[in-house]
């Protein structure tokens, strides 16, 4: 089983603390302002930019890595089985590559994305109203078994939630991706890259007799993460002299911040370093089969369900650990609800740990508590994987065994 990476924690909500903008805003300032000073002052102010650089890019990315996220409880009632993941059913709107509209800065950002449609869905029945197309997508009638993973939840700081556009064509009831349409953005947004508007403007006056229109879809947000965030803080942390000694008391804080100061020319190296050669977010890591993702495409997602405070207010899966793509969805309520119970009852019966609770290779994040027991279904599933007749490879014609018999 293919098991994308996980390199960010999550925090309770009550630890959740917002991002002190105006402390990195005063870093780069001083960076800013030591450059200047380099000019006329034969390069002495570096000795006040790289710092300001290193202490920046230490800031952001440790609160990026473990302070971003809220992690999230879903209601075991709704949850397929005991396992630790939760899962999605739905259709992707679109995809996000890596860096798509992002600035060169944010890119220290370098997860891939998804966005889905949850099922069951019908795109016609979105309407002008962003608030509006949540309350179908969230509560509905009868309310969709899934409405939960994009709606509210309690002690969030705010809430927006997350949404792609889409164009419908009413006069064939169809609809595409909004980048399909217009193209993507990987430069400064608004000033390099496609001008979207102008494509917006010629495809409608182009396909006038399909009245085009956009639409505000509510999705789930769903990040295969990579891996410059966490490489470019520990890159941020050399010569620290081991973090237990720097914690140790005041003086040894400071101490520690001393000798980085001193040390900030060859730990900004480190951190170019860290950031040329880290790993970028990939769905191939997580999809069953490897290959990509793309729009139209009716998958099954599990990940970490979280609350991400570094963006407008929404839950997403982060990390996005597995997909698996089926051949077919039902779109409409009943097809839904009886196909999502099938599939919950079958993979309910999949064990995540063996009966001593620990968990399979690969399943949970390293150093996660052992699971909890296995269920009845998922012990018969576990004793029967056990068997020798069942420990074939490549197919029970060429690798496998009969089953003993006592007869």
């Amino acid at each position: 089983m293919s098991v994308g990476p996980q390199y960010t924690s999550c925090v309770e909500a009550k630890d959740f603390e917002p991002a002190k903008d105006w402390y990195v805003a005063l870093l780069v300032v001083a960076a800013a302002g030591g450059a200047i000073a380099a000019l006329f002052s034969g390069g002495i102010g570096l000795l006040v930019t790289i710092p300001a650089l290193v202490e920046a890019l230490h800031y952001t990315s440790e609160w990026m890595l473990n302070g971003k996220l809220i992690c999230l409880q879903r209601d075991p009632a709704k949850m397929c089985g005991d396992h630790e993941m939760v899962w999605a059913i739905g259709e992707v709107a679109d995809t996000e590559a890596v860096g798509e509209d992002k600035n060169p800065i944010a890119d220290i950002d370098n997860d891939y994305s998804m966005n889905v449609i949850l099922a069951p869905f019908n795109m016609m029945a979105f309407g002008d109203s962003a608030q509006k197309n949540l309350e179908i997508a969230t509560i509905g009638s009868p309310p969709p078994p899934q409405g939960d993973l994009l709606s509210r939840q309690k002690d969030m700081p705010k809430f927006n939630g997350c949404f792609r556009t889409m164009i419908v064509t009413t006069t064939d009831q169809k609809y595409r991706a909004w980048t399909e349409v217009v193209g993507r953005d990987y430069g400064w947004t608004g000033i390099i890259g496609p001008d979207q508007q102008k494509a917006w403007a010629d495809y409608v006056a182009e396909n006038a007799w399909l009245l085009p229109k956009q639409r505000s879809v509510p999705v789930l947000h769903c990040e295969f993460e990579g891996s410059r965030i966490r490489d470019v803080l520990d890159a941020t942390n050399t010569f620290n002299l081991g973090s237990k000694f720097c914690k140790k008391n005041w003086f040894t804080k400071l101490l520690c911040k001393v000798i980085q100061i001193l040390m900030s020319p060859l730990i900004l190296i480190a951190i170019a370093k860290a950031w040329a050669g880290a790993k970028d977010g990939d769905p191939a890591d997580a999809l069953e089969g490897g290959g990509t993702i793309n729009s139209k495409d009716q998958v099954i997602a599990g990940g970490r369900w979280v609350y991400d405070g570094g963006h407008d207010g929404y839950n997403e899966f982060h990390a996005t650990r597995i997909v698996q793509k089926v051949a077919y969805v039902p779109k409409d309520p009943a097809g839904f609800a009886a196909f999502h119970k099938h599939w919950c009852d079958e993979h309910s019966k999949v064990p995540h740990t063996d009966p001593a609770g620990n968990s399979q290779s690969g399943s949970t994040p390293k150093g996660a508590p052992p699971g909890p027991p296995l269920t009845p279904k998922q012990r018969e599933t576990y004793d029967n994987q056990q068997k020798p007749e069942n420990q074939w490879v490549l197919h029970p014609a060429v690798d496998g065994c009969e089953p003993f018999r006592d007869d």
